[in-house]
This record gives C-alpha cells, structure tokens and sequence, in this order.
C-alpha cells in the first residue's frame, strides 16, 4: 500500500509517467515487481530490454514522489481461502 498527502497532488507526477511510457511506446501496466523482474503474468510477452525500461521509469517516478509506504507479510494457509476474513484483517 503506497499512502500519499492527499494535500500535494501527485497528478503532475503521474501525467509525466504516462507521458514518458506513451513516447517510449512502453505499455501502461500496473507495476508488480516480481512478475517484470521474471517475465510473467503481463510482462510475459514484454522483451527484457522494455521491461527493465519499464522499470527505470517507474523507479524515476517513485524517486519524485513524496510517499510513505508499509509492508505487511500474511500467511495465506491461515485464511484458508476466505477472502473476506483476509480482507477483514487488513482493515
């Protein structure tokens, strides 16, 4: 989760970002670390020179933010599959 002063407006930030993707011809795809480090899911078809470019310029984007961050771990095998009780417990 990536919480933001609501105050200072990220809007020029992310017009940049989007911006810089559209005339670098990179797709605008949510960032998910893991699978664009190792190709899969929507960066499967996505050579590695774009996916590391990709990379710099959300690196960038983030480097220019103003943001805070917090990390949770959870195990999954706890939750047996529930959604619900998952969700719950991250409120």
């Amino acid at each position: 989760m990536v919480f933001h002063v609501q105050s200072t407006p990220i809007t020029t930030h992310i017009g940049k970002y989007e911006r810089h993707l559209a005339d670098s011809a990179l797709p605008d795809i949510p960032f998910h670390a893991g699978p664009l480090f190792n190709g899969h899911d929507d960066y499967e078809d996505i050579s590695f020179a774009d996916r590391k470019r990709l990379f710099f310029a959300f690196f960038t984007l983030a480097r220019n933010l103003s943001f805070r961050y917090v990390t949770f771990a959870h195990r999954k095998s706890m939750f047996d599959g529930d959604r619900t009780r998952f969700e719950a417990q991250l409120i």
